[in-house]
């Protein structure tokens, strides 16, 4: 995902799990590039909609954000502003 006001910077994910907005550039890295790549599957809350999942070494987790804040959680990880459904 590509930045607007800096087209050189794109969403990256770090090792940190966070998203950043990072300079990826043809000599960066293939972790750098592998972090700025999301893989695009059908939406986890509505199918008709997409989310963006880690394209790197951790293939379960999913791109969600909080806060003006991104970063990767599992599927089964509502996130802190999902209302939480109580179990039977």
């Amino acid at each position: 995902m590509r930045s607007v006001n800096h087209p050189d910077r794109y969403a990256a994910v770090r090792t940190d799990s966070l998203g950043h907005i990072d300079p990826v550039r043809a000599s960066s890295i293939t972790a750098v590039k592998q972090g700025a790549a999301p893989t695009v599957v059908p939406g986890l809350a509505d199918a008709n909609r997409y989310t963006f999942r880690d394209s790197c070494a951790r293939p379960l987790r999913y791109l969600r954000h909080h806060v003006h804040a991104l970063r990767l959680s599992s599927s089964r990880t509502p996130t802190p502003s999902a209302p939480t459904v109580p179990s039977p």
